[in-house]
């Protein structure tokens, strides 16, 4: 499976294009891929002084 990461807030910007036109072409080859978009999760790549406490004991601050 292909992964394509996208990182963009903007539909009409040209990462977006580039996005749009690789899920197009997987999709005519028949491709199977997922698209991971970083906006869209939420993502924040900068950990906290709490996070990075937790991490180097092997936790995270997340509930599950």
């Amino acid at each position: 499976m292909k992964t394509i990461i996208y990182a963009h807030p903007w539909e009409k910007s040209f990462n977006h294009a580039i996005l749009t036109t690789l899920t197009q072409k997987f999709q005519q080859n028949g491709d199977a891929y997922q698209v991971i978009d970083l906006y869209a999760d939420h993502f924040d790549p900068v950990y906290s002084q709490a996070e990075l406490k937790a991490f180097s004991k092997g936790d995270t601050l997340i509930n599950w």
